[in-house]
């Protein structure tokens, strides 16, 4: 492998391995020649549009010029070897690619695959540690050297470009981002290198207050005593070891009195929630939110270990969270539940949008970002459930006449729905009478129709195709969606396969979970009873290819509104949702609806296939996170929109997780033998 040709770009210096020329110069033993430098702008204009060097202003960018060098590399060819001591370099693949692989057990473990704009050796550089793995080009290939000095004064004094670099610590070792790092972003704490302006939601939480606990003898009135001396909301019970072991809040009180529930002088115990949520210190505040918004509460305790079976070391409150950061999904969510006004659930749904939008500025896990959104989607359809409700009980006297769950459906089923889109939903009721089954319709069905106008009103628009709990189709009986699924499954003709795609989806968002358990059991055992659906569903799975043309340009579309623009959902997204979905439904695994879900779990169950799904699982990543992005920036669903308007990074990004599709419906075909279906 030659070594680094050329030196000191920002002088007039062209690269090329030369021998022996007399056009050659000489500089701090490297050779180089004097050329018109045409070769630095071309460098510069593609180091420009990846991170983290777009993260840059023009002296860092230079500064990173002045020291780059370049590696020309055969096919086979190795740049560092695991365990060897850090060079002064990283690395950023201009052309080819170069696989990082590591040494486990006596057997090479393929880590990951770097491509153009590929960054890869950042971590033992950065934090002077040896190599994790062994890089060597997969085929012939043009590298960038980024010199490690220059790049750690820049991360010192610019906090984007320490974020990003930060984030890229695991390069060398595949990671699981949902679970090693849930919020996407890591930052830097060691040596020159530091992060200034962290994000919120990564940092550590801070406890503003030490907790007011109290023995389970207490007496409520005592306790409601101290609450009012200490000027909190909450007192914690803890035993004789200072082990949290119920919680009493200032609304429990309230209600105990107004509804005269006890007598004051009783035990705490009797009243208290338990038993208690808890978060070990070092928990960030992305952890407090989830717990917060999971649980549905609004009160943390910090305890040693995380559990209550250590001593307690703080209280964190949603209040607190109000303190540092203002809207909180907590708060969203609470706010939503306190008002009764359409006007001001739309106000308070669009500071839902301004939060995605900070979570895409720095990066923050997409999946990280599709729990909460889902979650406040999910508030928002209960609010308006909630006031449907209310508002036909004070027009007509009528309240639900049997018991029923409403179903969210498409993208919305499956948590991923992100950015407001269309709305997808249905309603299952229980089983009637006969000479009762068309009020009780009419009731769900004016029901849907009230919830409807809400959603559009909070920016959710109708569904063209109308998949919609107002429409009669979709507002069922449990019986008559068994019918529905059955007649589906067993007569998969084009109609059938693709609402069973759209319905198959779906998630209790309100009402009664166990009618749509009892649906689940039902379609599994007639998916069972008629094996050839799958096949049908695998044969739908595989008619949207790549979109790749011959020439390895976009697909674009052809005519229409959105004439030469890119439709990411049906040519990119679906794909992988309908091969998950497939895949999943032949493994017999129910109740996981989102697509990186199914991949993840995809790779436990099916492991000779694991890193195809676990690339699945990223590509559908990215995916959703371009769409959310281009949704943000252009204010609409982010479905469409021209691949020219891409940086250079995201449309590399885009390319690459088309990979995974083609590998997905191979293996479809050959499992599902459709060659000669």
């Amino acid at each position: 492998m030659a070594d680094f040709d050329l030196i000191m770009v920002p002088g007039h210096y062209h690269h090329k391995r030369v021998n022996g020329s007399k056009y050659m110069d000489r500089k701090n033993g490297y050779t180089a020649m004097k050329e018109p430098n045409v070769l630095k702008q071309r460098i510069q204009d593609f180091l420009v549009e990846l991170p983290p060097f777009s993260m840059m202003n023009e002296k860092e960018v230079e500064r990173i010029m002045s020291g780059i060098k370049i590696k020309y590399v055969d096919k086979g060819e190795t740049f560092f070897r695991q365990n060897d001591p850090a060079d002064r370099y990283f690395y950023l693949i201009r052309k080819g690619a170069v696989k990082l692989e590591r040494l486990e057990g006596g057997v090479n473990i393929l880590v990951d695959v770097c491509g153009e704009g590929d960054l890869f050796g950042i971590r033992p550089v950065i934090a002077n540690q040896p190599y994790l793995s062994t890089a060597t080009a997969q085929e012939e290939s043009i590298v960038y050297g980024v010199a490690t000095e220059d790049m750690r004064e820049i991360m010192a004094h610019n906090p984007k470009v320490s974020s990003f670099l930060a984030a890229s610590f695991a390069a060398g070792t595949r990671k699981d981002r949902r679970k090693e790092n849930t919020d996407g972003l890591v930052f830097l704490q060691t040596g020159e290198v530091f992060q200034e302006e962290k994000l919120l939601e990564v940092q550590t939480l801070k406890v503003l207050r030490e907790p007011v606990t109290c023995s389970p003898e207490t007496s409520i009135e005592v306790a409601a005593s101290i609450m009012t001396l200490e000027k909190v909301s909450s007192i914690i019970v803890v035993n004789e070891d200072n082990f949290p072991k119920g919680i009493l809040t200032d609304s429990d009180i309230r209600r105990i009195v107004g509804l005269r529930r006890l007598e004051l002088d009783r035990p705490i115990s009797e009243v208290m929630h338990s038993p208690v949520i808890c978060l070990p210190p070092g928990s960030t505040y992305a952890d407090a939110q989830m717990t917060m918004t999971q649980h549905n509460i609004s009160q943390i305790i910090i305890t040693r270990d995380g559990t209550d079976e250590s001593p307690i070391e703080g209280v964190f409150s949603e209040g607190d969270m109000v303190v540092y950061q203002g809207n909180s999904p907590g708060m969203i969510i609470k706010r939503m539940k306190r008002t009764r006004d359409t006007d001001m659930l739309r106000r308070i749904r669009e500071k839902a949008d301004l939060l995605l939008e900070r979570y895409l500025e720095h990066d923050v896990a997409i999946t990280f970002i599709s729990d909460i959104m889902t979650a406040i989607n999910d508030a928002l359809f209960v609010r308006a459930i909630e006031i449907s409700q209310e508002r036909i009980a004070e027009e007509t006297g009528r309240t639900p006449p049997v018991k029923f769950t409403w179903v969210a459906i498409g993208s919305l089923g499956r948590k991923e729905q992100i950015i407001r889109t269309d709305q997808d939903h249905a309603i299952l009721f229980e089983e009637v009478p006969r000479d009762q089954y068309t009020e009780v319709k009419k009731y769900f069905l004016d029901l849907a129709s009230h919830v409807v106008d809400i959603m559009v009103a909070c920016g959710f628009k109708k569904c063209p195709a109308n998949m919609m709990a107002s429409n009669p189709r979709w507002c069922l009986s449990i019986e008559e969606w068994k019918g529905q699924f059955s007649q589906w499954i067993r007569s998969p003709d084009s109609d059938s396969i693709l609402h069973a795609n759209i319905f198959m989806d779906y998630r209790s968002v309100y009402g009664e979970i166990n009618l749509t358990k009892e649906l689940t059991a039902h379609i599994f055992k007639i998916i069972h009873d008629s094996k050839i659906f799958l096949t049908y569903l695998a044969k739908y799975a595989v008619e949207t290819p790549p979109p790749l043309s011959f020439f390895r340009n976009f697909i674009l579309e052809k005519d229409g509104a959105h004439k030469n623009q890119f439709d990411i959902k049906l040519r990119a997204m679906l794909p992988l949702v309908d091969a998950g979905r497939v895949l999943i439904l032949e493994q017999k695994v129910g109740r996981i609806n989102n697509t990186i879900d199914r991949f993840e779990k995809l790779a436990e169950v099916d492991a000779k296939n694991a890193e195809l799904y676990l690339d699945a699982r990223d590509a559908y990543d990215v995916l959703m996170k371009l769409r959310a992005q281009n949704g943000i920036k252009n204010s609409n669903t982010g479905r469409y929109f021209p691949p020219d308007n891409l940086s250079k990074v995201q449309r590399l990004l885009l390319r690459n997780s088309f990979n995974p599709i083609g590998q997905l419906q191979e293996v479809l075909t050959i499992r599902f033998r459709l060659k000669f279906f």
